[in-house]
Formats: C-alpha cells, sequence, structure tokens
C-alpha cells in the first residue's frame, strides 16, 4: 500500500482468507495495519474432498462458525484491542451451510461480542 494515502485508499483485511493462508492474524494485520479500514470476522478452513484410495489428495474451503477456522478470532480481536482499532468490524454471514445462515450469523455474533 505504500505510496497510497490511507485517506483515500483503505484495506479490507479477512480472517478467513488470511487463515486459509497460512497467514498469523498478527502479521497479517500487521501488514496492513497503515491503510486498515474494515475487518472481516469469517471463517474457513480446509477438508478434503476425495478419498484415500486417490492418487492425490484434493481439499477445498469449508466457511464455518467462527470458532472452528483456521484464523482465531480471540487473536484478532486480542490484537485489534492493542493496537486500539477503531474502525469498521464486519460479520460477513458466509457460510457454506446456506439453509443455516440466519442461525449461524446469531452464534457468530454471539461469540464476536464476548470477545469484544
Amino acid at each position: 500500500m505504500e505510496g497510497f494515502d490511507p485517506a483515500h485508499i483503505g484495506v479490507i483485511w479477512d480472517a478467513a482468507h488470511s487463515g486459509l493462508a497460512g497467514e498469523e492474524p498478527e502479521m497479517g494485520l500487521d501488514a496492513v495495519w497503515s491503510h486498515l479500514c474494515m475487518v472481516n470476522l469469517k471463517s474457513a478452513f480446509y477438508f478434503k474432498i476425495n478419498g484415500p484410495e486417490s492418487e492425490e489428495a484434493e481439499w477445498r474451503p469449508y466457511f464455518t462458525l467462527g470458532r472452528h477456522g483456521l484464523c482465531s478470532w480471540s487473536r484478532v480481536v486480542e490484537y485489534l484491542k492493542q493496537r486500539k482499532y477503531s474502525g469498521v468490524i464486519c460479520l460477513t454471514a458466509e457460510y457454506d451451510e446456506q439453509e443455516r445462515v440466519t442461525a449461524l450469523t446469531s452464534e457468530d455474533l454471539k461469540y464476536a461480542k464476548s470477545l469484544l
């Protein structure tokens, strides 16, 4: 983001995609801190989509509850508190179980509130 004015260009950091990339949340947030304008709290992990008889394993992301993903929401929130973040935090309500979006979002909201 070097060379861009943070008053005009911002970064949205996404917990799920950071976790899927294998990034530690503190490192990811620190890398974009100067231009951070929104934090997406969503969660995902990889699961295997083929069996052990396959020649090569195949994986796909699965979007789930905040407590169950690769990126620790508690670490994210702790980092944001330490750095006195005052920007937007968005619960994106992105889940693989589309038919349960309302219930899952409600559970994630309770979890996020407990951390904040």
